[in-house]
């Protein structure tokens, strides 16, 4: 077994409609990148199938971008792959692993990662992004449109080690962005790990990167199991902005969000329920800024627990019956007569045009407090011009 194909530096290469599978590096003297390994090379998938690839670090993808290179994934599948390492190594990125820096650009759309997996066999070792793991650098940028992340797992290398990120990874440092839109985590697990791993998605910001999540979903990932399902951790100036998220039916714990030194953490129109042990678990040092805005966390062990200068303010509905439609079948619409209907406050910061669903975010005389605006139905974004939420509004 070997790679499938390696780019160098300054290659502008293009993959359509292709079945890329079987690569094997993990023994190789670079053991990263299964299906495809890129140096400095400028790439495009479309239509793009990745299947059943090895490696040590990105199982099908390694990517390497640290000046101008561009690089576009769309409507591809990456499925069955895995990083692993049984001696030594740090396996991460089951489906695939970023490192970029510079001016680098990375955009994800209409795209599928199933069933990848980041494990190892050694006692003690950790393993980090169960189907995507990307760390950025300089000014480089990462986006993601329409991306489902889907029954991907980590498994640590025992019990006492942490799995972060069966879902995804992202690391962001200096000048860069990350953002995600519109996107699914459904099914992630952890399959090995200790109680602070992760089951969706591992954030961390540190100097200046600006981090945005937008009408994101992550339900029933790990669901009762001892870990987290979202973690951000922000560092020095970073800014981390977490709109319309329906977060629920997941691990004991939500999401923690810690924000640090001079930070920013602000989460608006989330709904959180469904989890054993915390909804939110909030912290905040004392020159940093953190607030939840317009939310429902309903239905949890302990629905809050804050430490530091959090701003929790009478827009969210904490601890109250939102009255969903039918949250034993997973539907958390709001019925007719919910307290949520109206509850928040149109005039903050964390407004926007949408809902999860991509319906219009103010449906009545106020805002709705969290993930989903009632009676909000005309959501096929004709007057934004975005046809891609068509599909956004799968629920």
């Amino acid at each position: 077994p070997s790679r499938l194909f390696s780019l160098l530096q300054d290659a502008s290469v293009s993959f359509e409609v292709m079945d890329l599978e079987l690569g094997d590096v993990r023994n190789a003297g670079q053991p990263s990148g299964g299906a495809i390994r890129s140096e400095g090379a400028s790439l495009a998938l479309s239509d793009v199938t990745l299947r059943s690839n090895r490696a040590v670090q990105g199982g099908a993808l390694y990517l390497s971008a640290m000046n101008d290179e561009v690089i576009s994934i769309a409507d591809s599948l990456l499925e069955l792959n895995r990083a692993e390492f049984a001696t030594v190594g740090g396996a991460g990125g089951g489906g695939a692993f970023f490192q970029l820096g510079g001016t680098a650009r990375v955009s994800i759309r209409d795209t599928v990662l199933l069933q990848n997996v980041a494990w190892t066999m050694v006692a003690g070792a950790s393993v980090f992004g169960g189907a995507l793991h990307a760390a950025l650098s300089g000014s480089a940028g990462l986006d993601l449109l329409r991306v489902h992340f889907q029954t991907n797992a980590a498994r640590a290398g025992s019990s006492d080690a942490q799995a972060y990120g069966a879902g995804m990874v992202v690391l962001a440092s200096d000048d860069s962005h990350f953002g995600l839109f519109d996107s699914s985590f459904v099914g992630n697990t952890i399959d090995v790990g200790g109680p602070f791993s992760i089951s969706t998605l591992y954030l961390q910001g540190e100097i200046a990167a600006d981090l945005q999540l937008e009408r994101v979903r992550m339900v029933w990932n790990d669901e009762d199991q001892a870990a987290r399902g979202m973690l951000a951790s922000m560092f020095q100036a970073s800014r981390l902005r977490a709109v319309n998220l329906l977060v629920a039916d997941g691990p004991t714990t939500a999401i923690a969000a810690f924000a640090q030194e001079t930070s920013q953490v602000d989460l608006g129109h989330v709904t959180v329920t469904g989890h054993a042990t915390t909804g939110l678990s909030l912290a905040a040092t004392d020159d940093a800024h953190l607030a939840l805005e317009n939310s429902i966390v309903w239905d949890n062990g302990n629905d809050i627990a804050a430490s530091g200068p959090v701003e929790v303010g009478p827009s969210n509905l904490v601890g109250l019956d939102p009255e969903f439609v039918d949250a034993a079948s997973r539907n958390y619409q709001l019925t007719p007569g919910s307290p949520a209907i109206d509850h928040g406050d149109r005039t903050l910061p964390s407004v926007g045009p949408y809902d999860v669903h991509h319906a219009p975010r103010i449906g009545g005389s106020e805002t709705d407090a969290g993930a989903l605006e009632f009676g909000a139905i005309f959501g096929d974004g004709l007057d934004s011009g975005d046809w891609g939420a068509w599909s956004a509004a799968i629920p």
